[in-house]
Order: structure tokens, then sequence, then C-alpha cells
């Protein structure tokens, strides 16, 4: 799926067995920024928004 709105998942890292399996690792496409920074940055991020990053 591609929409300018939805992050592109690039790979999934699988474990190479059944019962090693604990992880599941999603490489998405590089952004701009990161949530952290979102966070950080923002003094007017509601709960809302917080509820959303959740989501």
């Amino acid at each position: 799926m591609r929409h300018p709105d939805i992050v592109e998942i690039k790979h999934i890292l699988l474990p190479s067995s059944g019962r090693e399996f604990k992880d599941i690792y999603v490489v998405f496409e590089l952004m701009e920024s990161d949530l952290h920074h979102v966070i950080k940055a923002n003094d007017d991020l509601t709960p809302e928004h917080y509820q959303l990053f959740l989501y």
C-alpha cells in the first residue's frame, strides 16, 4: 500500500527458527524526525495527541 500519509514498511525481520521466536523487527522508511523529537519539541501536545501516538 502506498499513500503519502502512511509510513512505508521496507522489511520485516523474523527469527531464523520458530523456537527462537521472541521478537519481530520492522524496518520503516527513513523519516525526517522521530517520535521522541516530536514530543520533546512541542509544548502544546494534548492528552489526545499522546493517545493517538499510543494507538
